[in-house]
C-alpha cells in the first residue's frame, strides 16, 4: 500500500502544483501587509500602489513613481556622477564592496538615488 502512496506522492501531487501553478500567476493577486486581505494586481495597479480598502501604500519602483510624476510619463535620466566605491573602508559582518555589488546585480541599478528631469518637447 506504501508504494501506492509514494507514486500518488511523489508524481501526481507535484503535476498537479505544476499544472496550477501554470495557470495562476504569482503576481496576479497581491496581499495587504495591513490587512491580509488578497487584491487584485491590476486594482493596487491602477491606484499607484495604493491598496484601495485600506489605503496602505505599497512600494513602487523609481523608473514606475517617475513615469507617473511626469506629464505623459516622459522623463530623461540625470547621470549621478561615479564615487569612489568604498572611502571609508567599512566593514562590518561584510564588506561594504561586498554589500553594494551584491545589492547592484539584485537591482540592476548602479546607485540608491534615481534622478531626472521632464522630457522635452519639440
Amino acid at each position: 500500500m506504501t508504494g501506492n502512496m509514494n507514486w500518488i506522492n511523489n508524481v501526481v501531487r507535484p503535476k498537479i502544483r505544476s499544472i496550477l501553478r501554470r495557470e495562476t500567476p504569482e503576481n496576479l493577486w497581491i496581499k495587504c501587509p495591513e490587512t491580509g486581505q488578497l487584491v487584485f494586481y491590476k486594482d493596487v495597479e491602477s491606484n499607484q500602489f495604493v491598496i484601495p480598502s485600506s489605503n496602505y501604500h505599497m512600494r513602487m519602483g523609481a523608473n514606475l513613481r517617475l513615469k507617473v510624476m511626469f506629464d505623459g510619463g516622459e522623463f530623461e535620466d540625470i547621470a549621478v556622477p561615479e564615487v569612489q566605491l568604498d572611502p571609508l573602508k567599512f566593514r562590518d559582518e561584510r564588506r561594504y564592496a561586498d554589500r553594494l555589488k551584491d545589492a547592484r546585480i539584485k537591482t540592476g541599478l548602479q546607485d540608491a538615488v534615481k534622478l531626472a528631469s521632464a522630457a522635452s518637447r519639440a
